[in-house]
């Protein structure tokens, strides 16, 4: 072969290379990509049945409480991307802001609701994330918002969804789907701003103001009725507990408390209750606190509570399920079951409010 011949045959060889390299990478996902695109098939995470999943915020809210520096205010669309921690797979992936709400709804609130209701809770989820996007992102895996129902909103996969419902998966999803889609877009404002839209499970027949909880006030997150919950099965709790165990968990979360097992019963007593009609302070052994801290202490379903003994024990009956700040779920449903539309609802719950 000619000289001339080899480097002609030498820059077809070169070129067909270049070309196959070129074909090749543009079918591979990058590394960033491939960890967005894996499904999220982790059957860990149980759904949310007590639809409680932002109880814990008592303690980020104040933390919250001051806007980060913002060009605007955030507007939520079915286009726009947010990124989500997983929290049971510590991944960060990306999602549209409604494909995750509808994972958000289907851990909050039981799929077996009304569909107003569902759509209300869309609407307060959608808000809630808003709210965060201004106020104070999420940050965990460098995300806008996470999955940890003890520190922003809990969330279901399609696969834990699918273990979730079973043979109803087809049907419940398509509900979610209906409630979140048909409102896309819409936020909870006052004042032209989202607002902080918290929610629980059960109020007990009345909500509680925010100040009683937070230590901070909010215009729209007062007390209202919410009648007809008393067929939830979280209406009514009873916890038992020996002295023993009492007062360990007591003197472990209070030192100051000094409680003893012996005499228990004069060492504890209600002090007072806020307007809500929930406890607001009691007094345990040598000291007084919050019935919001005692709850948490030694695992109360809410603060709107009764103590009697029996039997060297101590009982607590329970009223409600949750903080009891903003909307009610089960009170949701009851309005949706009455004909409420899901405005309606949510202006109920957020007095003052409106929804756009």
């Amino acid at each position: 072969m000619s000289k001339k011949g080899f480097i002609r045959l030498s820059v077809i060889f070169i070129s067909a290379f270049i070309i196959v390299t070129i074909l090749v990478r543009t079918q591979m996902p990058s590394a960033k990509a491939e960890i967005l695109m894996q499904p999220i098939t982790d059957s860990n995470i149980q759904p949310v049945t007590d639809s409680n999943s932002i109880e814990m915020n008592a303690v980020l809210k104040q933390a919250d409480s001051v806007p980060q520096t913002v060009s605007s205010i955030p507007v939520s669309n079915n286009e726009q991307t947010i990124s989500v921690y997983i929290y049971n797979t510590e991944k960060t992936v990306t999602l549209t802001i409604d494909d995750y709400l509808t994972g958000v709804v289907a851990a909050e609130m039981p799929a077996l609701f009304e569909t107003e209701a569902l759509k209300a809770q869309a609407v307060a989820a959608r808000t809630y994330l808003m709210h965060r996007l201004q106020y104070g992102k999420c940050g965990r895996g460098g995300a806008d918002i996470c999955t940890d129902c003890k520190h922003c909103q809990a969330w279901l996969s399609v696969a834990q969804q699918q273990k979730s419902w079973g043979v109803h998966f087809d049907t419940y999803s398509k509900k979610i789907h209906d409630a979140v889609y048909s409102t896309t877009g819409q936020v909870i404002y006052y004042n032209n701003q989202p607002i902080d839209a918290l929610y629980h499970s059960v109020s007990g027949g009345k909500t509680e103001d925010c100040a009683a909880v937070f230590s901070e006030a909010e215009p729209y997150l007062v007390s209202v009725s919410s009648p007809g919950e008393e067929g939830d099965s979280n209406y009514k709790s009873q916890n038992i507990f020996t002295p023993t165990q009492l007062v360990s968990l007591i003197n472990n979360a209070f030192p100051k408390a000094k409680l003893s097992a012996k005499n228990i019963s004069s060492q504890i007593k209600i002090l007072s209750h806020d307007e809500s009609g929930r406890v607001d302070k009691v007094k345990v052994g040598s000291d007084t606190i919050k019935a919001t801290d005692l709850r948490l202490a030694i695992g109360l379903k809410s603060t709107n509570f009764s103590i009697s003994y029996k039997n060297d024990n101590i009982i607590f009956d329970v009223i409600g399920y949750g903080h009891g700040v903003g909307m009610s779920q089960r009170g949701a449903d009851v309005m949706a079951q009455q004909g409420n539309k899901y405005i309606e609802i949510l202006e109920h719950y957020y007095p003052g409010t409106n929804v756009k």
